[in-house]
């Protein structure tokens, strides 16, 4: 299910497609590259190619790629 307000896109990670890039509604507000779900954790990278495992169920914010 997506979620738009303000034209900023959420959903659950789950339902992100792969290879999407995203950025958490934390406080740290992380921009990320999810990868794939691997049971109830994510595979994410950051642009350094740091590793990060964020809940399946993490709302998120979808992020238009302006690195192409």
């Amino acid at each position: 299910e997506v979620h738009e307000s303000d034209g900023v896109l959420t959903m659950k990670l789950y339902d992100v497609p792969r290879n999407t890039r995203i950025r958490t509604l934390t406080e740290e507000r992380l921009e990320l590259n999810f990868h794939h779900i691997d049971g109830a954790y994510s595979y994410c990278k950051d642009d350094e190619g740091n590793v990060y495992h964020i809940a399946a169920w993490t709302e998120v914010e979808i992020v238009e790629d302006e690195r192409d």
